[in-house]
Parts: structure tokens; C-alpha cells; sequence
């Protein structure tokens, strides 16, 4: 399965603390994974959605010049993933690899069946 989302927005500001209500998705963060969820859908290559274990590669761009951490951006991808429906929980991942491609707010996303490695290939 392969398909591209839009670069998420920051760490900080995924989740707010709402008094009586304890820590909730911000408006911007739902507004991001209802979008990208639509997004998804529309794109005719995207593939059947994988059942039980996967791994994820994710090819980011860069939105811009600043210094950033790859891995702030794997939380809200990976809740987008199953919001969309292209896993059904994201503790059903079993490798996950992130690399900078270039600049622009894309991220090209592939998602396949887990194969286990044998023990004697393990270190």
C-alpha cells in the first residue's frame, strides 16, 4: 500500500489540556487527520488495508530549512494510518523507517505485511 499525506502539524501542538476534560486532540490535529484521512481515500493506488502485522517506511520532505526531529513526525502519522483504515492499531507495527527527501510538504507513505526475520539472522 502506498500513498501520500501531508506533513502533520508540530508535536506541540497535537493535544490540549482542557480543564474538566483532562487532554484532548487540538482542533488543528483533527482537522489535519479528518483531511488527510479523505485524502487517502481518494488515491486509487493506495492498495487493500493490511491485516495484522506491518511495517511503514515514510519519505518525508522538508517544509523548510529549520533544524526538525524526524521522529516528532511518526505519532500522528501512525494515528493517521489508522483513522484512514490502512492498519487496524498501530501496535501491530514492526519496523517503522523515516528518511528526509527533499522539500515540500508531502510524505509518501508505504505500508506492507510484516515478514519475521529468522532468529538466526538476528544479532
Amino acid at each position: 500500500m502506498k500513498f501520500w499525506v501531508y506533513y502533520p502539524p508540530s508535536a506541540n501542538r497535537l493535544y490540549r489540556a482542557v480543564p474538566n476534560r483532562g487532554v484532548i486532540k487540538s482542533a488543528e490535529y483533527r482537522q489535519y487527520l479528518l483531511e488527510n484521512t479523505w485524502l487517502i481515500k481518494t488515491q486509487k493506488d493506495k492498495g487493500q488495508p493490511i491485516k495484522g502485522a506491518y511495517e511503514i517506511h515514510y519519505s518525508i520532505q522538508r517544509p523548510d530549512k529549520r533544524k526538525r526531529d524526524i521522529d516528532n513526525l511518526l505519532k500522528p502519522l501512525n494515528d493517521l494510518i489508522v483513522d484512514a483504515g490502512c492498519v487496524e492499531d498501530d501496535s501491530l507495527c514492526q519496523k517503522i523507517t523515516a528518511e528526509w527527501n527533499g522539500t515540500g510538504n508531502a510524505i509518501t507513505v508505504t505500508i506492507t505485511e510484516f515478514t519475521s526475520v529468522p532468529d538466526s539472522h538476528r544479532s
